[in-house]
């Protein structure tokens, strides 16, 4: 296959796994009186960690690499992230949060200076704060359109799910450090399949622990029952996320950290514009700003970062990237 090509088909398969994540994500959420966060967790979770198994099987001879001690710390925080993240889905909008989540880059970066010893220059501090206006104007613009839909303020309801959002980006950027530190610059790296099996079947079990204490078992079942088509579109959501998240590794070793962010920001900015599509609501100026904001801010970031060589061999573009955001296990939201 010419390199042309694959990249064509790796662009595609993150942009099409992701758009289906967040689609079907989206439209479970939608749905009447849904109040279960946590099914929807434990439903991608569990998906997560049937693909990632699939694909050691058929890739590679398996042999652990990573500890199950720093497996149990990584799916604490993984575990985290989610409930966090989908809690803030019963005050926020779909659109809200992939706005929220696409900068997550901005706690990464204070985690990595803080506890990494990583050096901030002037760029990565200016477009962490572009991002972040960006964010909150986007935020502003849909609270004050959500606003006129109801005829009320919204705003306790906002300041509640911005907080658990808040919540979770912290999560997930303890969690990439951790899979940077532990996993991918350990001698012999490991494999991002591995790190997705084990952190995620921990975490199922984390998130089914979660759902006993909170006495969640008898409603879902009775949701699993009475709604099987939503159960299934919350399995479809995580097998479309590990799609995503597999092409995201491929770029990352082939052609580069760099291109994987210009990708992955394309990926944030069509999922929003087909949550608007697919499920219509109000537009603000505010929305069109934010996105705008956050879409120059991340490219200006990644784009004045080195590129590798096309001929760099795929070993080494792969070391490159493995100080890099993007080198996470990073599932669609």
């Amino acid at each position: 296959m010419q390199r042309t090509t694959y990249l064509l088909c790796l662009f595609v398969g993150v942009l099409v796994g992701a758009v289906g994540m967040s689609t079907a994500q989206e439209s479970v959420f939608r749905s009447p009186g849904f109040k279960l966060a946590n099914l929807v967790s434990l439903g991608c979770t569990t998906m997560y960690a049937m693909c990632a198994a699939i694909n050691i099987a058929v890739t590679s001879k398996f042999q652990r690499r990573g500890s199950l001690k720093d497996y149990c710390a990584l799916a604490c925080l993984t575990s985290g992230g989610m409930f966090f993240t989908n809690r803030a889905m019963l005050s926020v909008s779909y659109s809200a949060r992939i706005m929220c989540k696409s900068c997550k880059v901005v706690p990464v970066m204070l985690a990595s200076a803080f506890f990494g010893n990583a050096r901030l220059t002037v760029r990565d501090v200016l477009c962490g704060v572009v991002m972040t206006l960006g964010v909150t104007t986007f935020l502003a613009g849909d609270a004050k359109a959500i606003a006129k839909v109801k005829g009320s303020s919204v705003a306790s309801d906002m300041a509640v799910g911005v907080s658990l959002l808040l919540v979770g980006l912290t999560c997930d950027a303890c969690a990439v450090n951790l899979e940077e530190r532990r996993f991918f610059r350990a001698n012999p790296p490991t494999s991002a399949p591995e790190v997705a099996m084990y952190s995620s079947l921990i975490g199922t079990c984390i998130t089914l622990a979660i759902v006993i204490a909170q006495g969640e078992v008898q409603a879902m079942g009775a949701f699993v029952v009475a709604e099987p088509l939503a159960v299934a579109k919350i399995f479809l959501a995580g097998a479309f996320g590990y799609v995503s998240l597999a092409c995201i590794l491929l770029l990352v070793r082939d052609f580069g950290s760099t291109n994987c962010e210009v990708v992955k920001t394309m990926r944030k900015v069509l999922q929003t514009a087909c949550s608007f599509f697919f499920f219509p609501r109000p537009i603000h100026a505010n929305h069109v700003i934010g996105v705008v904001a956050v879409l120059l801010a991340t490219l200006t970031l990644y784009t004045g970062k080195s590129r590798p060589s096309c001929a760099e061999k795929p070993e080494a573009s792969a070391k490159a990237g493995a100080g890099d955001a993007s080198i996470e296990v990073d599932f669609p939201s």
